[in-house]
């Protein structure tokens, strides 16, 4: 899928998914290394699978047709209590997601399987539920909100020599923009390279809009080099009226020092954060 396309991030996924904060990385290296352009695009990787053999009780019998395909019945019908919002990474694509997110107050196991997601009684899509034990938190993707849009683009790149390092200071402008009758609040991702060296030091300098000061982010996300942003966008902010921040980051090394190299221990070294992360997240 193209940088603008909603296949980006499937409908069942949230935007901070283990492949897609490895992707963004990977795409922030290619920002970091090239000219000063942002490039844009993604391809997302499949992640592992689980699995559990649970006992469910019937409540009464069950009439089966006598044929050979696969049939379907219902076992339960669990009522959660969501809660909504709406996510963005830019940096993979510009739609804006919808999000929700529960806790399994049923009795029940939830096992892992697909799904298809309604709003509003419309179609919205199909996704992966997560396993889910009675008790366990869940975020599900319902679809992409297509009266949102965020885009994310470089707008400065600074470079200067102090002494024996080289600085490299980094502008990103984000753009929202709602085209509905009533205002959203959007949760907005980024990160801070990861760099596979100390001699490589990283700064925030400048924030642009206040970070998010959910407790559960500030705790494990945001010393990861997570940025997030919740940002309410009033409604009909289009056009000359789009609700517009940036945010400034700078990198310090040895200025005879290649940035350009990710290696893979890194990566399985995010995957193996970014996993956990998922998991406690799910608490």
């Amino acid at each position: 899928a193209g940088p603008h396309e909603a296949a980006a991030l499937p409908v069942g996924e949230t935007p901070d998914v283990i492949e897609a904060n490895i992707l963004a990385a990977q795409l922030q290296r290619l920002e970091l290394t090239a000219a000063d352009e942002a490039i844009r695009g993604s391809r997302r990787a499949g992640g592992d699978s689980e699995s559990l053999a649970v006992d469910y009780p019937m409540p009464g019998q069950v009439s089966l047709q006598s044929r050979n395909d696969q049939q379907m019945f219902r076992i339960a019908a669990v009522e959660l209590q969501p809660s909504f919002h709406y996510s963005a990474v830019p940096l993979l694509s510009d739609f804006v997601y919808r999000a929700v997110e529960a806790r399994n107050t049923s009795p029940l196991a939830l096992l892992p399987g697909p799904y298809s997601a309604y709003v509003e009684g419309v179609f919205a899509g199909r996704g992966q539920l997560p396993l889910t034990a009675s008790g366990q938190g869940l975020a599900l993707g319902f679809g992409t909100e297509s009266r949102l849009r965020v885009t994310r683009v470089l707008e400065e790149k600074q470079t200067a020599i102090r002494g024996g390092n080289k600085q490299l200071r980094y502008t990103y402008r984000f753009r929202l923009q709602n085209f509905m009758d009533r205002p959203a609040t959007v949760r907005v991702w980024d990160r801070l390279p990861q760099t596979p060296s100390e001699q490589v030091t990283v700064a925030l300098v400048e924030p642009g809009a206040k970070l998010s000061e959910d407790p559960l982010y500030q705790e494990i996300e945001r010393p990861r080099g997570l940025l997030r942003w919740d940002i309410e966008v009033p409604a009909g902010a289009s056009g000359a009226q789009a609700k517009s921040f940036a945010y400034t980051f700078q990198l310090e090394f040895d200025k005879n020092y290649d940035i350009g190299a990710l290696p893979a221990e890194l990566e399985e070294r995010m995957r193996r954060d970014l996993q956990s992360l998922q998991e406690r997240k799910a608490m």
